[in-house]
C-alpha cells in the first residue's frame, strides 16, 4: 500500500480475517462463517497473497469473501441484505489505483478529447498532444491528480450505498451495479471542464488551489444529487410490473 489510508486498511481487513480464522484453527471458538477449512484457507490465503504481491485486488477480494461469509452467517436472520452489500467493502482498499493505473490513464485521455470538442464547439482554439491542452493560449494538463480514481473508489461506494436503499431486493441492485462506473466517468469529466473553465477566466493558481479539492467534491455532490431522483423513478418503475402481476 502506497499511503497511510490503505495501511489503515489493509490492517482493519487483516485483524477481521486474523479474527476469523484463527480462533478456529486454535479451537476456541465456534466457527465463525459457516465455512469449512477450504474456504477460510483460500480467503486468508489471498489476503496473504495479495499483501505480498503488492495487489490489493486481491486483499479486497480476500477480506470481502470472508466478510460476506460472516455477514450471512451472523445478521442475515436481521433481514439485511448481506447477500450484495459486502460489495462496498470490496473498496475500502484502493486497489484501482494500485493495480489498474491505465483506468486513471483511460479517464484522463477521454476527459481530454471531451474537453477539446466542448472548447472547440464553443469558439476556443484548442490544441490536445495526449493529455496537454492548449485553450485560448492557456496551457491545461490533466494530470494524475485528474485521473478520477479516487473519485470512481468513492461513488463505487456512495453508488452502492444508494442502490441498497433504493433496490434491497430484486434485480435492480445488479442492473443499476455496472453503471457506477459510467457515472463515475461522467463526474470525472464533468470535473475536468470545470476545472479548465474556471483556470480560463480565473487562472491556472486559482485552480490549483483549494478550488482543485472542491471542484471534485462538487461533482461528486451534483451527480449524487441527480441520481436520487432518477433513483426514485427507477425503483417506480422496476415495482410497477410486480404490482401488476400480483393484480
Amino acid at each position: 500500500p502506497g499511503n497511510d489510508s490503505s495501511w489503515v486498511a489493509t490492517l482493519l481487513a487483516g485483524a477481521f480475517v486474523l479474527f476469523m480464522h484463527l480462533p478456529v484453527v486454535l479451537k476456541t471458538a465456534p466457527d465463525a462463517c459457516g465455512q469449512g477449512i477450504g474456504f477460510r484457507s483460500l480467503t486468508a490465503g489471498m489476503f496473504l497473497a495479495g499483501g505480498l504481491a503488492g495487489l490489493l485486488s486481491l486483499q479486497a477480494l480476500g477480506w470481502g469473501l470472508a466478510l460476506r461469509a460472516w455477514a450471512m452467517r451472523n445478521l442475515q436472520q436481521a433481514g439485511l441484505p448481506v447477500s450484495r452489500s459486502w460489495l462496498a467493502a470490496l473498496f475500502v482498499f484502493p486497489w484501482i489505483s494500485n493495480d489498474f493505473p491505465v483506468v486513471g490513464w483511460l479517464f484522463r485521455l477521454s476527459g481530454a478529447v471531451i474537453s477539446e470538442r466542448f472548447f472547440a464547439v464553443l469558439g476556443y482554439p484548442v490544441f490536445r498532444e495526449g493529455t496537454l491542452l492548449l485553450v485560448g493560449g492557456l496551457p491545461v494538463s490533466i494530470d494524475a491528480a485528474c485521473a478520477g480514481l479516487g473519485l470512481l473508489q468513492s461513488l463505487f461506494v456512495a453508488g452502492i450505498l444508494l442502490l441498497l436503499l433504493f433496490f434491497p431486493r430484486g434485480p435492480g441492485f445488479w442492473l443499476l451495479l455496472p453503471w457506477i462506473p459510467v457515472l463515475a466517468w461522467v463526474a470525472n469529466t464533468a470535473r475536468i471542464l470545470l476545472l479548465t473553465a474556471v483556470a480560463m477566466s480565473e487562472g491556472v493558481e486559482f485552480t490549483q488551489g483549494i478550488f482543485h479539492t472542491w471542484g471534485g467534491l462538487l461533482a461528486i455532490a451534483l451527480m449524487l444529487s441527480l441520481s436520487i431522483p432518477l433513483l426514485f423513478a427507477l425503483r417506480g418503475a422496476f415495482a410497477s410490473p410486480s404490482k401488476g402481476k400480483s393484480g
